[in-house]
């Protein structure tokens, strides 16, 4: 996120980015898929085959732009609970690297080599940097605990990718509409935002964007490879 440009917001005009990949992608679908490969690079044959595993490939994209982008260290969320009438802070440091991640309670300092996300009251799993956001809960030694606040640069980290991948979402979503008339599955178009800044669900966008590639394919197989592989190219 330089300094000479606005990145806490994904901007870009799906117009755009549609005129730039669709004559390519029907030249690509006039031809059959040998004749497809034959004409790709390399890398280009590569990425397309990683892309056989959606959510992997485009979790490893977003890694590998918070790498690249590298001002971002870490995530810090706020949570508190109330005793005797009295509210005590909790804050949580997600590392990015290879630190432990720390959670201070009371002024307390504790390390933790692993944060862990509720699924559900009886359910929890090692959680990543998709899984965080304002409104998530998270295992504070046994506690589910919801994380109500977060620090300036953590609500910038998830108002650019979640505009990101909102940005595919609608592209996608505009791109199938011409193939189905049906309903689409409320569960991969609800949106993923709270109220609060810093409360969009990435990890629920990831899934949504995976599910509405893998229905696009269904229809071009080229130009939903393509659509993802624009956008990725602006990270």
């Amino acid at each position: 996120m330089s300094d000479d440009k606005d990145n806490s917001t994904f901007k870009t005009d799906s117009d755009n980015i549609m005129d730039s990949v669709d004559s390519d992608s029907n030249t690509k679908e006039e031809h059959k898929f040998g004749a497809n490969e034959i004409d790709m690079d390399p890398e280009e044959r590569q990425k397309r085959e990683e892309m056989k595993d959606f959510d992997t490939y485009l979790r490893k994209v977003l890694d590998d732009s918070i790498v690249k982008k590298s001002e971002i260290t870490c995530l810090n969320f706020e949570s508190w609970f109330v005793e005797n009438g009295i509210k005590h802070p909790i804050k949580i440091k997600y590392q990015l690297g290879s630190k432990p991640h720390e959670i201070t309670i009371l002024e307390k300092k504790y390390q933790l080599k692993e944060l862990y996300i509720c699924d559900s009251i009886k359910s929890t799993r090692v959680a990543n940097l998709w899984d965080l956001f304002v409104g998530a809960k998270v295992d504070v030694f046994g506690k589910p605990t919801i994380l109500k606040k977060c620090c300036f640069k953590t609500k910038e980290w998830n108002k650019f990718y979640g505009a990101f991948l909102k940005e595919i979402k609608k592209t996608l979503i505009d791109e199938i509409k011409k193939y189905e008339r049906k309903k689409f599955d409320i569960k991969i178009i609800k949106d993923c935002e709270g109220k609060q800044q810093g409360s969009i669900n990435i990890a629920m966008l990831i899934k949504q964007v995976t599910a509405l590639k893998e229905k696009m394919a269904k229809y071009r197989p080229a130009l939903s490879n393509d659509i993802v592989i624009a956008f990725e190219s602006l990270l």
